[in-house]
């Protein structure tokens, strides 16, 4: 995968093999998932002024770790990975969407959302994919959770300055 995020750009996933999506371990996967969380904590650490790295790494693997929590682990891929995508980064979002880093695009989770499907995931779900076809479904449903989650607050707060009325309001959110 591509690790810089610019707000504005699409991004290509990197396609190393095509080969079945792998899918780990539940141990193997908790390790591949630190290293990735690891990997942004230590990219954010210096713009981050409330926690420490140490602390961001720590909760950020805790909200990819228990993303998968209550999921119904039936149905398509892309609606398992799309709805994954939506648990983790709202949360990132409720606990950090406060910080001028996240809201900036200064940090790109994609190999965090990566590593977490494949850790939390059950095994046979994700291998019944090519590589490349994941890499794609992971990073469009990165790029739209983590849009979605930005764009909220601007439209929330930009909403009643132009519309009035209950029934327009929900018309504009529907």
């Amino acid at each position: 995968f591509s690790r810089s995020r610019t707000p504005a750009t699409r991004r290509e996933p990197r396609i190393l093999v095509h080969v079945a999506a792998m899918s780990w371990g539940q141990s193997e996967g908790a390790e591949k998932l630190r290293e990735a969380v690891a990997e942004v904590a230590v990219s954010v650490a210096p713009l981050e002024g409330q926690w420490d790295q140490e602390k961001l790494e720590k909760k950020l693997y805790e909200y990819f770790w228990k993303g998968a929590k209550g999921m119904q682990f039936r149905g398509q891929l892309p609606k398992l990975v799309n709805e994954y995508a939506d648990n983790v980064i709202g949360t990132v979002f409720a606990a950090l969407g406060d910080r001028e880093w996240l809201l900036t695009g200064q940090a790109d989770f994609l190999l965090c959302l990566d590593a977490g499907v494949k850790a939390t995931f059950p095994p046979n779900i994700v291998k019944r994919m090519q590589q490349a076809e994941f890499e794609q479904l992971v990073l469009g449903a990165y790029d739209r959770a983590f849009d979605e989650q930005r764009f909220c607050p601007i439209l929330s707060e930009a909403v009643p300055l132009v519309v009035s009325g209950p029934k327009i309001k929900k018309k504009v959110w529907n």
